[in-house]
């Protein structure tokens, strides 16, 4: 088992080193093992049931009240006061308010990278999935976080590794809109079009999805462009987001011209990559949308959800 120092279980948190002591000392609220020079040693499980109590006292429980609770019962709690949020209906876009901040979120990440220590990373991901807005997790964690992965040396396993962890726990936003009663006004699917894919784009632009009046439909992994146009018209989508390699996956230009065989006229394909746009620039296409940035499919959004 892994131990780390005060200062790290603070960063981890969000509970300040001095909070801590305090809430050891007046409330008992947790034991901390000591080195042999008497250093507080917190494990994973204690980082864990601190950022369980700093949750519960953001949403208004006493530490005094709390402090002595199992970590089943607060997270029982938690899973109370998330159940009363999601009920919430909005026929807007949701624009949540984040308890935790993500410039602090990104810090923690980058030091986890540094050292490559995934339980880190883990652990920021599951606390930013819960508590940041679709819009904060994009632009202030996720981009940010890939683009300092791609200027370390990172192996080949090591970049899968952490896409993969990164994927699992952020789609959890995903699901969490499916389970939504929303007005919705377009319905999106999003698809790879190529195999092995490790598009941040697309899982981006999922998450961007969330927080606006759209039925998504998040298939993140490769499916053929005949059985994909199927899906499509079973479904009823009006759009169908492709997702590509960073270069601008070279079967790009075939796979759209088989989807676009098989869909009606009415259904829009949209792509967010500068590289896949010089792939099309000689075919005039009314149905083909691109978006240079994700910022440019997030204003999109923005007015697909004003329409409702």
């Amino acid at each position: 088992m892994e131990f780390f120092n005060i200062q790290v279980a603070a960063q981890i948190s969000g509970v300040s080193a001095h909070t801590i002591r305090a809430w050891e000392k007046r409330y008992q609220a947790l034991t901390p093992k000591r080195s042999e020079n008497g250093r507080r040693l917190y494990s994973e499980e204690d980082i864990q049931r601190l950022t369980l109590l700093s949750k519960l006292t953001q949403f208004g429980s006493s530490i005094g009240q709390i402090a002595n609770l199992p970590d089943e019962q607060l997270q029982k709690l938690i899973g109370k006061f998330s159940k009363n949020t999601d009920n919430l209906v909005s026929t807007k876009p949701t624009i949540q308010t984040s308890q935790i901040d993500p410039q602090q979120v990104l810090t923690n990440l980058f030091m986890g990278l540094s050292v490559f220590k995934l339980d880190i990373i883990y652990h920021e991901l599951q606390k930013a999935q819960q508590e940041l807005s679709a819009h904060d997790m994009v632009f202030k964690v996720l981009l940010p976080f890939f683009k300092k992965c791609k200027s370390m040396n990172l192996t080949s396993i090591q970049e899968k590794t952490l896409f993969t962890l990164v994927k699992f726990e952020v789609s959890k936003m995903v699901h969490r809109h499916y389970m939504k009663p929303q007005r919705m006004n377009k319905k999106i699917i999003l698809a790879a079009c190529e195999k092995d894919l490790q598009s941040i784009e697309l899982l981006c632009a999922a998450i961007l999805c969330t927080q606006h009046s759209v039925e998504l439909v998040y298939f993140d992994n490769y499916i053929p462009a005949e059985s994909l146009a199927l899906i499509s018209q079973t479904m009823g989508a009006h759009i169908i987001m492709l997702g590509s390699s960073t270069e601008g996956s070279s079967n790009l230009v075939e796979f759209s011209e088989q989807l676009q065989n098989h869909i009606n006229e009415k259904t829009h394909l949209w792509m967010t990559s500068n590289k896949a746009q010089e792939k099309f620039k000689f075919m005039s296409n009314s149905q083909i949308h691109f978006f240079p940035a994700l910022e440019n499919l997030e204003q999109k959004l923005n007015e697909i959800s004003q329409n409702v």
